[in-house]
């Protein structure tokens, strides 16, 4: 007998019950649906294999379910709920979250995370879960989370949304230097040093998501505070580097509102990190600003000496005004608004 969840084709899990029952470790959250197929139905009778048109079996579903503040496979780990807390004076829905727990001291932010690691005595793997809540008004800002440590940090982080990450099932993960979702579109990695780890999920979505600390061959928690790990929602990345606006636009339902960057004319990237133009650059494009519209004083001089007045003006009028139109692309000053420059290059390419 085969049991598919949930077709022959498209399933998340199968197997043969006559063998070994089917068991799925930390299914996400959500509505789960259960196909049952009857395999190699024969019997003899009389001598003679014939086929069944009929048959009876019994199907026994059980669901374990961890004692709360527990997870993993056993249960043997800590799984702590973050509470969220708004932000003042900031952008709506702005907010950090802090765990329920009277393990740690809340003061700010952040938390410490060596009260709060799962204890474990066998020199294994030891497994710490954080789950928090994003709501429909928060869908589409960007989950910024940081380690900082005293010492090296020897922690791998999981994310993942519905069920529980684990070492085969995540959607973000963070392992070292050279191991992590850095070639995600989603997934922006800041700083991977042995003292700090900082990351961001860019367009979270609307969900129940989970945080896994994992530390490799532990042998339990400390009581030394030494690594704090601030978790926040910002609806743009690094505050736009201070070189940006943070503006907010809703998609086609206008219910989802997503945030972008924009930058000044002098920075460039979805975070404003990149600088496009340094301040030497703008100094040379000045200077040769100056010089291409300089070159307009000799035929205007040529003219004054050769007393044709009416030409004069139109190479010191034509100087002038190439000055002051260019000016605005060296970014230092601008006397033109832009919907003047789209008029005036409007009338110079008829």
């Amino acid at each position: 007998m085969l049991v598919m969840v949930l077709c022959l084709q498209l399933h998340d899990y199968s197997g043969n019950l006559n063998k070994s029952p089917l068991v799925i470790n930390s299914p996400k959250v959500g509505l789960w649906y259960i196909s049952v197929l009857a395999h190699n139905l024969s019997k003899v009778i009389g001598g003679s294999q014939s086929n069944v048109s009929k048959v009876c079996y019994s199907l026994h579903l059980q669901e374990l379910e961890c004692p709360l503040g527990k997870a993993g496979p056993n249960c043997l780990s800590e799984r702590y709920m973050l509470q969220t807390v708004l932000r003042k004076d900031s952008t709506p829905f702005e907010s950090y979250f802090l765990p329920y727990s009277e393990k740690v001291m809340l003061g700010g932010a952040d938390f410490h995370l060596e009260p709060l690691l799962s204890n474990n005595s066998f020199g294994v793997d030891t497994w710490t879960y954080f789950t928090l809540d994003i709501p429909r008004g928060a869908t589409g800002g960007n989950l910024h989370v940081r380690l900082m440590s005293e010492r090296k940090i020897n922690h791998e982080v999981y994310v993942g949304n519905g069920g529980l990450p684990s070492l085969v099932n995540w959607d973000f993960y963070y392992a070292n230097k050279s191991r992590s979702s850095h070639g995600s579109m989603f997934f922006v990695l800041y700083s991977s040093g042995e003292e700090k780890v900082d990351f961001y999920i860019l367009y979270i979505k609307e969900r129940i998501w989970n945080i896994a600390l994992r530390n490799p061959n532990s042998t339990g928690g400390t009581s030394i505070r030494q690594t704090t790990m601030p978790i926040s929602l910002e609806r743009c990345p690094k505050r736009c580097s201070y070189h940006g606006d943070c503006r907010s636009a809703l998609d086609a339902s206008g219910l989802t509102s997503y945030s972008f960057c924009a930058c000044d004319r002098n920075h460039g990237g979805f975070d404003c990190s990149i600088e496009i133009v340094s301040h030497q650059g703008h100094i040379w494009q000045s200077i040769a600003l100056i010089t291409s519209n300089g070159a307009a004083v000799l035929p205007a001089f040529w003219a004054l000496r050769q007393k044709a007045f009416a030409e004069r003006v139109i190479y010191t009028t034509s100087g002038i005004s190439s000055g002051i139109y260019y000016a605005c692309d060296v970014g230092t000053w601008c006397a033109l608004l832009i919907g003047n420059r789209w008029w005036v290059n409007e009338r110079c390419s008829c």
